[in-house]
């Protein structure tokens, strides 16, 4: 029998750019590519092991440690990448208004290691992992974290951004940007976010599309590095 992850929410936060947009950056205005583009999330998890097992003393002051690193840092690459803390409005452009992005912190509750998960990766242990998908377009954060501890040297951070933003190269520079930041490094890449929409200028007229997997085939490899 396959063994079951169990993991339980313990706070939820949303994390606001640590300056604000100016003004004149406040509509940032989609191309008509992204227009086009369905409604979905693009995801990425990154693994990592801990100098210790958490629960208790020493370890809860390091989740700690951990905790406030990715939020201040997340929040000073959102002054870089300030659409992402914005909202859609009317598949036309996304008001950058500050609003900010979901922030969880989830922990593994059973004797669940993440040893388990990557011997053998199921699409069901993955799922329990990310933050779900949201279904309203002009509500929802176009940027999600779940950052997950396991009982047993393990932190699992799951990113979801919005497909309508964010293709695989920027999403790349946005991790590599926050990574750098996190880490104390000043340099950071900042994306010219009109090229694309004053090459492609969006036109009042595009219905938003939600994709669905229903009827569709998929087929999953997983590659691994050789020791």
């Amino acid at each position: 029998m396959d063994k079951e992850i169990k993991v339980e929410i313990i706070a939820r936060e949303t994390i606001k750019p640590s300056s604000p947009t100016p003004y004149h950056l406040r509509n940032y205005k989609l191309s008509l590519r992204d227009q086009h583009a369905t409604f979905h999330y693009i995801s990425m998890a990154f693994y990592y092991s801990t100098p210790t097992t958490i629960g208790g003393g020493e370890s809860e002051e390091m989740v700690g440690l951990i905790l406030e690193r990715l939020k201040v840092s997340l929040s000073e690459t959102l002054t870089r990448f300030y659409p992402l803390a914005g909202r859609l409005r009317d598949n036309l452009l996304v008001d950058c208004n500050d609003d900010g992005v979901d922030f969880v912190e989830a922990r593994v509750i059973n004797n669940f290691h993440l040893s388990d998960f990557l011997d053998e990766p199921k699409l069901k242990v993955i799922d329990h992992l990310a933050p779900p998908e949201p279904t309203d377009y002009y509500k929802t954060p176009l940027l999600l974290v779940q950052v997950n501890f396991f009982p047993c040297n393990g932190v699992v951070v799951t990113v979801r951004m919005s497909h309508k933003i964010v293709d695989g190269f920027s999403f790349g520079i946005f991790i590599k940007d926050w990574s750098d930041i996190a880490l104390g490094s000043p340099d950071a890449i900042v994306l010219d976010f009109n090229a694309a929409s004053s090459r492609l200028p969006p036109r009042d007229d595009i219905p938003i599309v939600s994709l669905t997997f229903k009827d569709v085939n998929l087929l999953k490899r997983r590659l691994s590095s050789m020791p």
